[in-house]
């Protein structure tokens, strides 16, 4: 938050006490005045600068289908009941300055108290789920403990903890409600944890770096050739489409965000020396980008030391992958236009200023941080409908299945070759 402000910090070395004693050294601070809308209320105040000061609050989304909100009531944050970062938190002497007397009871558990900058939701509500997990600040503990756990959390290669103990994720339940297969391929949807009226319209910016790259493309024809390659090989794959419709995208009832991007080059690889990178975490200063709009999942993929010493205990090894997996998988239509980005057929050495063109991609974008669940939890629910009748199979593949790879063996040739 800080740095989307663009306010001078001040380096200070202050010890912050949080729950149950532990301990975190900041070391910045900003000076700044908090106002609301009509500045009829603006008091100064000095913020301590931290990583993160909570998770998501409140942690899950809450049930207001029942709930009447009067339209008279100005609401200080008309997403109160979604699960959304806490970007600051102010100390008790200000919090008093800015609550007023005025309290409106719905019922017995929430009420509304009014505030200087507009209404604030006080009591309880349902969460959509039954999980609950408890809040605390200021939780962080910079002690030698905690850096060797990192440290040994590192050597240990997982990158989080065993699926099997996650409890129900939002992205998981939105993947089981709305995945579908046809023909011959599976179509998911964008595990959306905002609403797309938030998604900004970000055209200006990803012209702005699409301009930047067609400058680049103007210096290095080569570039340029290998990128239109990549550009007419996902149109004949039916990997990306043009978008031709003369409907705006205010007047869209979907998702759009344009997303940016540039070329990655490899020159010790025989092939796909170069690749496209779409940047779906880009965005304006205070604004959203796709990516924080999303749910990222959690992991599914198994604990990466453990493939790799079952690899290891096999006399034969084989190993395969899938073939562009991430852009196997279909978008669901309504999501499309969540993952467009620019482009133009025109010559860079003729045009300095090219006509753009907008397209838009029909598959999984390896860009946006949601698809390496989507990857995974679509080929787990491929790989368990055959269960019951392959269960040795599956059970192969769940342990030795990492992201896109498959890594295993067998003790003799033959063994390997025919699970294989």
């Amino acid at each position: 938050m800080s740095n989307y402000l663009g306010i001078k910090k001040q380096k200070i070395k202050t010890p912050v006490c949080g729950l149950n004693g532990l301990k975190q050294n900041i070391k910045w601070k900003l000076k700044t005045i908090i106002s609301n809308d009509d500045s009829s209320f603006a008091e100064p105040v000095d913020f301590l600068i931290v990583d993160k000061i909570t998770e998501f609050t409140p942690s899950l989304c809450l049930d207001i289908s029942n709930v009447e909100i009067p339209q008279f009531l100005t609401l200080a944050d008309k997403s109160f009941f979604e699960a959304n970062e806490v970007h600051t938190l102010i100390s008790a002497d200000i919090f008093f300055k800015v609550l007023k007397q005025n309290t409106y009871k719905v019922n017995e558990e929430l009420f509304f108290k009014e505030s200087e900058f507009g209404w604030i939701t006080c009591g309880k509500l349902k969460e959509r789920q039954s999980d609950k997990q408890g809040q605390c600040f200021l939780l962080n503990n910079d002690s030698i403990q905690d850096t060797l756990k990192l440290f040994f959390d590192l050597e240990g290669l997982g990158i989080r903890d065993d699926p099997v103990l996650h409890e129900r994720d939002q992205a998981m339940e939105i993947f089981n409600e709305t995945v579908e297969f046809e023909n011959g391929r599976y179509i998911v949807q964008l595990p959306f944890r905002k609403s797309y009226n938030e998604l900004p319209n970000n055209y200006p910016l990803a012209k702005q770096r699409f301009q930047n790259l067609w400058r680049k493309f103007g210096h290095d024809s080569e570039l340029y050739q290998q990128y239109r390659e990549i550009i007419r090989d996902y149109t004949e794959q039916g990997i990306i489409e043009e978008v031709k419709t003369e409907i705006t995208d205010n007047e869209l009832n979907r998702p759009v965000y344009y997303l940016p991007h540039q070329a990655v080059r490899k020159e010790g690889r025989l092939t796909s020396k170069t690749r496209i990178v779409f940047d779906a975490g880009s965005h304006q200063n205070n604004e959203l980008s796709l990516n924080y709009c999303l749910w990222p999942g959690i992991n599914l993929n198994p604990n990466l030391l453990g493939v790799l010493i079952n690899f290891r205990l096999n006399a034969v090894a084989f190993c395969s992958d899938i073939k562009q997996a991430f852009l196997q998988i279909c978008l669901a239509n309504e999501h499309k236009d969540a993952v467009r980005f620019l482009w133009s057929d025109d010559e860079p050495s003729a045009h300095k200023k090219p006509k753009l063109q907008v397209y838009r991609f029909n598959r999984v974008n390896f860009g946006v941080s949601s698809s390496p669940f989507l990857l995974a939890a679509t080929i787990r629910h491929h790989i368990e409908k055959y269960k019951q009748e392959f269960p040795g199979i599956v059970e192969l593949l769940d342990r030795s299945f990492y992201v896109d790879d498959l890594i295993s063996g067998g003790n003799e040739f033959e063994e390997a070759l025919q699970t294989s």
